[in-house]
């Protein structure tokens, strides 16, 4: 479970330095795709492995401050199922954004589309693996 956090915490992290790239155009593509798919190709091992066995693994609960919540997330064989896909076209789908997106230097700000993009797919990938109705609606 620990891997799969660390994949989401490369795409955020990724995303906001490519945020933070400003107008460097280049950077701010290289940054953000870099990160989107070495973030997907990490998180994309406990899901193989718990696909591969059977077996869920699960993190929590954690305290937190919100109303009828803790924070508990799981990977089931079920979870592991839709996260496959998930993470394995967000890697194709930034390996292609990335080309798509260099024809592009100097006239767009980039930062901005990367940081989204991994947001969305640790949104995804959140869906598929809250355990708690709270954190499932986050």
């Amino acid at each position: 479970m620990e891997l799969l956090f660390v994949g989401l915490a490369i795409l955020l992290g990724g995303g906001v330095l490519a945020l933070l790239a400003g107008k460097s155009s280049r950077s701010a593509n290289a940054i953000g795709a870099a990160s989107a798919v070495a973030g997907c190709a990490i998180a994309l091992v406990p899901v193989c492995k718990v696909l591969s066995t059977g077996s869920a693994i699960s993190y929590g609960p954690v305290d937190w401050n919100v109303p009828y919540g803790s924070f508990v997330v799981a990977l089931s064989p079920l979870s592991a199922w839709f996260a496959m896909p998930i993470l394995g076209l967000s890697l194709l789908a930034a390996v292609y954004g990335a080309g798509y997106m260099a024809d592009t230097p100097g006239q767009k700000l980039l930062g901005p589309p990367w940081f989204f993009y991994n947001l969305l797919v640790i949104g995804m990938v959140m869906v598929v693996v809250a355990r708690n109705g709270v954190l499932f609606l986050i």
